[in-house]
């Protein structure tokens, strides 16, 4: 709850929506050193395709999924 305060992802229980707990992408793998670190892969992945310094830090600081706008081309 901290954290989604902090990133900004809160939001309150509602008795109508069941709640889902979990990982967004299953690391698929019972290594425990795999499952604490594989988010990092998808994390670089995006800084490494950014177009510019705005958009890497945007992926590191940015609340979880950000995407960057789209630009008009």
């Amino acid at each position: 709850m901290v954290f989604d305060r902090i990133f900004g992802t809160y939001t309150p229980e509602d008795d109508a929506v069941p709640l889902r707990f979990g990982l967004v992408h299953p690391a698929g793998t019972q290594n425990s050193v795999r499952i604490v670190f594989h988010e990092f892969g998808g994390l670089l992945r995006d800084v490494l395709r950014a177009r510019g310094w705005r958009e890497r830090l945007g992926f590191l600081f940015r609340p979880p999924g950000w995407q960057p706008p789209t630009h008009p081309g």
